[in-house]
Parts: C-alpha cells; sequence; structure tokens
C-alpha cells in the first residue's frame, strides 16, 4: 500500500507526482472517488517506488561528509583549502559567480543570431529550480547549488536559461532549439 497526500482541485486528470523527500502527493478534482484514486495509484506502485529509489540515489550522491565540500564535481577535504571555514560560505559563493559569469560567456555566443545581450545574473539558494529567467529584465537566476556539478551540466542550466530569451515557454520550438545547441542536453540534465 501506497501512503500519498490527495490534494482536491479542479484538474481535468488524476496528476501524481514524487517529491524529493519521497512523499508521493496526487491531485484529483473532487468528482472523482476515492477508490478510483486508490486503483490509479496502485496502478503506478512500480514507477512510483522506482522514483523514490532514483530520488534517494540522488540524494546519498549529494550527501557529503562533515568536513568536505562539493566543488564542479570534484569533493574536497576543508583542510585542503587554504581559508577558515567562517569564510567558506563566501568562497564558495565566490567562486559560484566566477564559474557562472564564465558560462554565461561560453554559451552566449551559440545564440549570436538571435541578438541576446549579455544577462545580469543573481545566485539564489532554490528548492525546486536549478534557474529561472526574466525575460523583460534581461536576468537570469541561478542555483548556488549547481556549484556543485561538473562545468558541462552548469553549461547546460546556463544555456537553457539564455533559450528562454528566444522561446519564453517549454514549447517544441524550445526543445528544437536547445537541441540543436547542445545535442546531448538530456545526458547533461539526468546529472541533476
Amino acid at each position: 500500500m501506497i501512503e500519498y497526500t490527495l490534494n482536491r482541485k479542479k484538474v481535468k486528470n488524476i496528476n501524481l507526482r514524487v517529491k524529493r523527500d519521497g512523499s508521493v502527493v496526487v491531485s484529483a478534482n473532487p468528482k472523482v472517488p476515492v477508490e478510483y484514486i486508490n486503483k490509479f495509484v496502485s496502478s503506478k506502485e512500480e514507477w512510483i517506488i522506482k522514483s523514490i529509489e532514483k530520488f534517494r540515489e540522488i540524494e546519498d550522491k549529494r550527501r557529503v561528509e562533515k568536513g568536505k565540500i562539493q566543488i564542479l564535481g570534484e569533493i574536497y577535504k576543508l583542510e585542503d583549502i587554504s581559508i577558515g571555514e567562517d569564510k567558506i560560505d563566501k568562497w564558495i559563493r565566490e567562486k559560484a559567480r566566477l564559474e557562472f559569469h564564465q558560462s554565461i560567456k561560453r554559451m552566449l555566443p551559440l545564440l549570436k543570431e538571435y541578438n541576446i545581450k549579455a544577462p545580469t545574473f543573481k545566485i539564489r539558494k532554490m528548492k525546486t529550480r536549478w534557474g529561472s529567467c526574466i525575460k523583460n529584465k534581461n536576468s537570469i537566476t541561478l542555483n548556488m547549488e549547481l556549484i556543485k556539478y561538473p562545468r558541462e551540466v552548469i553549461d547546460y542550466v546556463v544555456l537553457h536559461e539564455l533559450v528562454h530569451f528566444v522561446h519564453f515557454d517549454h514549447s517544441k520550438n524550445f526543445y528544437n532549439l536547445l537541441e540543436g545547441l547542445m545535442p546531448d542536453w538530456k545526458e547533461r540534465r539526468e546529472s541533476l
């Protein structure tokens, strides 16, 4: 039996989501009987279990032992970094700022035919997104956690956000352009 949280909403279909923490959330129209929803969830049991296991594996990879940090896919002992522990967050943020800036410089030329100006960017800790784009402000925001990943993964997220300056939605045109500029984007995204 799979335990889940049921949200009653005016939706057309039953929506099922497995969250990073392993919890299962179902959204369904108030008119749909609970028995029907239970059968639906049961029919997705194998997929739900695989999803929960996948999130656990990802979380295990992310979890870094105390006294260590992960930068650009590499794990470092704090003792190998010649700054005090009290300054480590500031150092990581500065490292992220430099790496994200370099990534924008690498990815922007791929879109030169669209005359996109170099955007301003912010770094934030975000729970559910790797990046976001505000087209009318020519600005992108990147998740601080990205600095843990290799440069090719950072480049994927940056390019994804830059493509939004051409196609603001996640339409077929958006993905066609992304695919044309970075054919292996799906493999890069898998790391996230």
